[in-house]
């Protein structure tokens, strides 16, 4: 009742208080700092696998299944979730909020020494990715043009390298599938009638391709 009594008796004071606190409300909250990208640390890490030449159901059978029986046994681990296509393995591993992921790493490190003498030759050595969202793009830039699609990487790389330069730019990549490269179709019939065999091919150019040092 004594408040009731203290603003029916004297409501210019009572209306000057609650003045005061809305006016240091909004001042409050005008000056709050706003974090677009907070440091969060979300507890995921992704293990990547490339195995040149390979199908997805050979990466499956070989790298993805065994991995996932591997990794499985990693501490404070609550989730797995593999994707496997052509030439790749990927495994994502979530773990329980709160867990170190330095110590998790390490942990799927000891896991994976365990993997890595069972591999296959042509495959290399598992990749480890830690999420962090400080690191995922701002700004995406779509360069296109009526030029070939080769001098158009080139134009993207060049661009990219300058955005780098700007103050304030932590990283600045190019993005595109575009490459050149030498495809060797061969015959069936003519090769047979020569009696060459693919792998005398192959053979012949892995040993022109290679690069040899010239000095210091």
């Amino acid at each position: 009742m004594k408040i009731t009594e203290v603003s029916i008796k004297k409501p210019l004071s009572v209306t000057m208080v609650f003045l005061g606190i809305i006016l240091f409300g909004f001042i409050s909250v005008s000056n709050l700092p706003v974090a677009l990208y907070p440091d969060v640390s979300f507890p995921i890490m992704i293990v990547m696998t490339t195995y040149p030449g390979a199908g997805p159901e050979e990466i499956e059978t070989n790298i993805t299944d065994p991995l996932e029986q591997t990794l499985g046994t990693v501490n404070n681990l609550d989730k797995v979730t593999s994707t496997t296509s052509e030439n790749i393995s990927t495994i994502i591993l979530q773990f329980d909020w709160g867990t170190d992921l330095d110590a998790a790493s390490n942990d799927v490190r000891d896991r994976l020494g365990f993997f890595i003498p069972y591999m296959p030759d042509d495959a290399d050595y598992p990749m480890i990715f830690k999420f962090d969202i400080s690191q995922q793009p701002v700004v995406f830039y779509t360069i296109s043009g009526d030029i070939d699609p080769l001098e158009l990487n080139e134009i993207a790389d060049d661009v990219a390298d300058k955005i780098q330069r700007v103050g304030g730019v932590a990283a600045s990549y190019a993005m595109s599938g575009t490459f050149r490269e030498i495809q060797i179709i061969i015959d069936p019939l003519r090769l047979k009638g020569t009696g060459i065999t693919p792998d005398q091919i192959i053979g012949a150019l892995q040993a022109q391709n290679v690069n040899y040092p010239l000095g210091n």
